[in-house]
Formats: structure tokens, C-alpha cells, sequence
């Protein structure tokens, strides 16, 4: 339905009742470049792979689907404001992007997933704008790094 609007920069079609998004064939490449995608509770099963092609994300809601597995590094690479992925089955060790690159992320909620293993110690170099962190109810084991829980 959305496939033909060049323009589209913005959408949010976020916990709307028994909405389900059926996410598109591989080779589809959208002709609109989002900045604001909000797609919670749609009830998403896997990452809509047109977000790969999505350079200019700004910020991005996939709060309470059914992701599962690992969250793809062109996610966190290409989404530069908020990200929020709470609520879902995925796991893994925390997200990451592509190695030798630091994240602008300044908002990241990772909360009620499966994630576990350590955080990061140089979570600071790889989130250095994060200020508003989330990553409760998960099974992440360790020390917390110092960077991870200062004092704004």
C-alpha cells in the first residue's frame, strides 16, 4: 500500500488493534527514504528487510512484535536517533554495530527480550550519545560497565 509514495518520510501505525504487517518480497526496494517508522505491535515476525535500504532513520519503534534472533548490525547501523525493540523474543549478546563504527544512538530500549551474556566494557565508544538506555528483564550477566549507568 505504501510501495508508490515517494514522499513517505514518516509513518506510524504502532498498537492498532489486530493490524498485522505483512512484510515485503526480498527483491523490493522502496522509492520513499523514512526518517520515523513505528511499527509496534504489528506483529512482526522478522526485521522487514526494506529497513536495509533505509539510510536516514532517525528513529525507529519495533516495540512488542515477534522479532526473534539477533538484531541485524544494518538496524543499528542505519538508525541514528531512538531505537526500540522491547517486548520481543530476541537474543543474543547486546546489539553491537559494525566494528571500528560508533553508534549516535541517544535513545535504545532492548528491554523484555532474551538477550544475554555481558554488556559491553566499551560501551561508551560504541553508544558514545546514548542517554537513555534500556535493557531491563533480560539475562545479561557481569559487571555493568561505569559508562553504562552514568548520571545525566
Amino acid at each position: 500500500m505504501f510501495a508508490n509514495l515517494s514522499r513517505l518520510g514518516q509513518l506510524d501505525i504502532s498498537y492498532i488493534a489486530h493490524l498485522e504487517l505483512e512484510t515485503e518480497p526480498q527483491t523490493w526496494s522502496p522509492s520513499f527514504n523514512m526518517y520515523v517508522l513505528k511499527l509496534a505491535s504489528c506483529n512482526l515476525r522478522k526485521f522487514p528487510s526494506f529497513l536495509s535500504t533505509q539510510n536516514n532513520l532517525k528513529s525507529l519503534g519495533l516495540s512488542d512484535n515477534f522479532l526473534a534472533g539477533t538484531i541485524p548490525s544494518w538496524v543499528m547501523h542505519n538508525t541514528t536517533s531512538q531505537l526500540w525493540v522491547s517486548g520481543n523474543n530476541l537474543s543474543g549478546p547486546f546489539p553491537e554495530i559494525f566494528r571500528n563504527i560508533s553508534s549516535q544512538l541517544t535513545s535504545l530500549d532492548v528491554s523484555d527480550n532474551s538477550f544475554h551474556g555481558p554488556l559491553p566494557e566499551d560501551i561508551n565508544l560504541i553508544f558514545p550519545e546514548l542517554v537513555y538506555k534500556y535493557a531491563n528483564n533480560n539475562c545479561f550477566n557481569g559487571l555493568i560497565p561505569p559508562s553504562f549507568v552514568r548520571l545525566n
